[in-house]
């Protein structure tokens, strides 16, 4: 995907925590927004606000990336970056 925003949000239902990792295409983990980065989602919410030792998603012009999702007793369902 390509993101113009600098927020990813996610609609979850988090009993455990949910993490998420930025990849570049290859599938590698950007530096400072792979799983120990991301700062544990817990609880109910339609907008958990996801970020990365206080930062957003990573500006990355047309350059595309990937999400990965890491989920421990969660469902996740749906994402939206702003």
């Amino acid at each position: 995907m390509v993101f113009n925003g600098g927020r990813l949000e996610v609609n979850a239902e988090v009993e455990s925590q949910l993490r998420v990792a930025v990849l570049d295409w290859g599938g590698k983990e950007l530096p400072g927004f792979g799983f120990e980065d991301c700062q544990a989602i817990r609880g109910d919410s339609l907008r958990h606000a996801v970020s990365w030792r206080g930062q957003g998603l990573p500006h990355r012009g047309t350059e595309p990336l990937r999400l990965k999702f890491r989920l421990e007793r969660a469902t996740l369902f749906t994402f939206i970056a702003l």
